[in-house]
């Protein structure tokens, strides 16, 4: 009779074990399908977002090509480009101050070239 409750036993341990194995062998595939999933997933929203970028950049783009076709640019460049007008319009001149500044930052380097004993000479005595 010890023996049977052994064998019993027995049956009941490697049972047990054999129903573990088989619920390892189950649930091993799952996990792997479910990381995947999670990266696929992952990668899916990546995608969407580049698209949702790209269709503003796209957008933006189209409404350039319909500003650049339009008479406004066309007007804009003709007036920057070959010095047009409108008729009633009157045009101004702005002389460019680049020169000039140019010109005065040589008369200032000019100076700071001299030795400071001089420098100290001029700021007294003037030229």
């Amino acid at each position: 009779m010890h023996e049977e409750k052994s064998q019993g036993f027995f049956n009941v341990k490697f049972l047990t074990f054999f129903a573990f194995l088989i619920f390892l062998v189950i649930l091993i595939p799952f996990v792997k399908n479910k990381i995947k999933e999670n990266r696929v997933n992952q990668e899916i929203l990546v995608i969407k977002e580049n698209i949702s970028k790209l269709q503003s950049r796209d957008k933006e783009f189209k409404e350039l090509i319909k500003y650049f076709q339009s008479d406004q640019y066309e007007e804009e460049k003709a007036r920057l480009n070959f010095g047009l007008k409108k008729r009633g319009e009157d045009v101004i001149v702005v002389k460019d101050l680049t020169n000039n500044i140019e010109e005065e930052a040589g008369e200032t380097n000019e100076v700071s070239d001299l030795s400071n004993p001089i420098l100290w000479i001029y700021y007294f005595f003037g030229n």
